[in-house]
């Protein structure tokens, strides 16, 4: 896959090789791993399972005044003790745009996003939940509860058949009538041996889904008074509809309070 390798080594590669003919597979790789088989379903549940009981452990290690760094470094711990070969963690804690793991302290009544993926034997998962220190607010259950109906609607609705420009279509509607619609957002994905792969969810594709198809689907509320409000999931298409994959700590994990 030309886009996988990099272009030192393919120089060597044409240096020693001159009678050699190199052509790109990426059609052809990116093609199957489009639909995955049994065993890459049952796989992926697995990683998808450990990844979403590393990060319920981390929410459980929290404190007041712990940084998002040390949150970070919390995920990658639980990770590794499940197996997994760590990715990343994004932790956003408060108001701010800021999630890359830093200095930044989480407070009591703040909430708290973890964005994290976990990997093994080249199969990934890439899941987003919500902690709070005490009760979250009034606002912030309405933003997580609007992340949830946006999720379970737009889930409801995925099957075999349903073209892919549709899918998202109906999750940006679902965000467009929510009295938080100017701070949300939808997208969605392909996932499995890359983050992002077939197949590709855009306004543009309207490629209809398989059985054996893997999808992330993301809903998140960027507000100023409350921060990143998120929640992504995964779900494979199944012939009547679809199965969520690594679904624990979907609801509010909250800390002390």
């Amino acid at each position: 896959e030309m886009s996988f390798l990099p272009a030192d080594a393919f120089a060597v590669l044409r240096r020693e090789l001159p009678s050699a003919v190199f052509a790109d597979a990426t059609p052809v790789l990116t093609e199957l791993r489009a639909i995955k088989s049994p065993a890459e379903i049952a796989h992926l549940r697995s990683v998808y399972d450990r990844t979403a009981e590393a990060i319920a452990a981390a929410f459980r290690a929290g404190r007041p005044g712990i940084t998002t760094r040390e949150v970070a470094r919390q995920v990658e711990l639980e990770m590794t003790g499940r197996g997994l070969v760590f990715l990343w963690a994004f932790t956003a804690a408060g108001p701010g745009m800021l999630r890359a793991p830093s200095d930044v302290r989480w407070q009591e009544g703040q909430v708290l996003h973890i964005d994290a993926g976990g990997e093994d034997k080249d199969y990934l998962a890439d899941i987003c939940r919500m902690g709070c220190l005490g009760e979250p607010s009034a606002l912030a259950r309405e933003l997580h509860a609007a992340c949830l109906e946006v999720q379970d609607r737009v889930r409801r609705e995925i099957r075999p058949g349903l073209p892919g420009n549709e899918l998202l279509r109906l999750g940006q509607e679902a965000v467009a009538a929510l009295p938080f619609a100017p701070h949300g957002r939808f997208v969605a994905h392909g996932i499995g041996m890359v983050s992002h792969e077939e197949p590709r969810i855009g306004p543009d594709n309207p490629r209809p889904l398989e059985p054996g198809m893997v999808l992330s689907v993301e809903t998140e509320f960027l507000h100023p008074e409350v921060g990143r409000v998120k929640i992504e999931d995964a779900v494979v298409v199944t012939p009547d509809g679809c199965e969520g994959l690594g679904d624990l700590g979907r609801e509010w994990q909250i800390i002390g309070g």
